[in-house]
């Protein structure tokens, strides 16, 4: 297996909205002196090998703790971590039981558990992590994106939702993704192994046929969350969280013996950390901002100065003008350019929530510059302008 990984943190399709009428972007380098650069083939960018690939196996122990870290407790939620954790892993054996599936022939569930053992499972690094991200959240959003570019509106995604059912429609239905991705990724490795193995297409035909009935308002609030988590400026600040609070409990405990539960964290692998952390903490925030209801807007930007975005484009807002680390409560305003005129605000302002409309058009320079300062504040490394010219930042 190539043993290094190209992983897109942020999509190519999202940052082809910000071509110009040449088809290229601008890129300006924050760490030499807003040294700019034209690009047009957008494969490299926001891109670095094996983020989210997943190194060390992680344990169900592992998974539990993490679990008992982040609060979560119930029964649902376990069982939607052990599938996480399975596929993560490349365990795809873990998605098989004795049980036949939903939509999959007996005698097919039958040919699989008479094949499966000792070929399924992942023996070294596992690339399914990035499946989930690709396959679920990006294509979720990029027909969801494709409409509010096209319309410059987000009138068709309608609120209608109950708060009570946010995370358990998150969890259904990644789960279902997980049954289905698994179950391609098994027939696969079975015709690799055994290529005269009877024709399985109507297995495949079956999966397909699954559908689950989608809440577009949830899952682009979802996606807001998830892409603000992903970049790897976020999963390098999460990994050094980590270490921090590691190196903090060694000293506190330095002369004394370790209780299970500080062992047990110190022990603990950061992927295993941050990648079951994305996504509880993902669904977990985005029930709690729609309990409270958070409004979303679309900002159309009228003036001749564009969005600008970068290398971290989903973000905290408050982040930009405070200190991150003293963020609390309500200080959490997600700000999203997804082209050189519009971007995406989801917020708890009482200014805003007053708004009748989702609407908001923007003629007010200082605006839009301030939006630009925020995306630059946060920015890891590259910013990223449809037009060359330093003064729109």
């Amino acid at each position: 297996m190539n043993n290094t990984k190209n992983n897109h943190f942020v999509p190519q399709g999202y940052l082809k909205n910000f071509l110009n009428d040449n088809l290229s972007l601008y890129k300006y380098d924050l760490n030499n002196s807003l040294k700019s650069y034209e690009v047009t083939n957008l494969k490299k960018e926001c891109s670095c090998k094996n983020l989210y690939s997943t190194k060390q196996k992680i344990t169900y122990e592992e998974m539990q703790f993490i679990c008992i870290l982040a609060g979560y407790n119930d029964e649902v939620e376990i069982n939607f971590c052990k599938k996480i954790c399975d596929y993560i892993n490349g365990d795809f054996s873990g998605f098989i039981d004795e049980a036949c599936p939903l939509n999959i022939p007996v005698e097919y569930h039958t040919m699989f558990m008479t094949y499966l053992k000792g070929i399924l499972d992942e023996k070294s690094i596992s690339r399914s992590q990035e499946n989930i991200f690709t396959s679920v959240y990006e294509n979720d959003f990029y027909n969801i994106l494709d409409k509010i570019i096209k319309s410059k509106s987000i009138d068709f995604i309608k609120n209608n939702v109950n708060a009570s059912n946010v995370s358990l429609y998150l969890y259904v239905k990644l789960e279902a993704f997980l049954h289905k991705s698994a179950f391609k990724i098994i027939n696969k490795k079975l015709k690799e192994v055994y290529p005269n193995l009877p024709n399985t297409k109507e297995i495949e035909e079956n999966l397909g046929n699954l559908k689950f009935n989608t809440n577009l308002y949830m899952d682009l609030i979802h996606y807001l969350i998830i892409q603000y988590f992903r970049t790897e400026k976020q999963i390098t600040n999460l990994k050094n969280s980590l270490l921090h609070l590691k190196k903090y409990w060694e000293l506190q405990y330095a002369n004394y013996p370790l209780p299970d539960y500080v062992e047990k964290f110190l022990d603990l692998n950061e992927d295993s950390f941050i990648f079951i952390f994305i996504h509880l903490k993902s669904i977990y925030l985005v029930e709690s901002l729609i309990n409270v209801q958070y409004k979303l807007l679309l900002l159309k930007n009228e003036t001749e100065i564009p969005f600008i975005t970068s290398d971290s484009p989903c973000i905290n807002i408050y982040a930009s003008y405070i200190d991150p680390f003293e963020l609390q409560g309500d200080d959490f305003e997600i700000y999203f350019p997804i082209s050189p005129t519009l971007a995406l605000l989801y917020t708890n302002r009482t200014g805003y929530k007053n708004i009748e409309n989702s609407e908001i058009t923007l003629n007010n320079k200082k605006m839009i510059l301030q939006f630009n300062s925020s995306i630059k504040k946060l920015a890891k490394r590259y910013l990223y302008s449809n037009i060359n010219n330093l003064l729109m930042i």
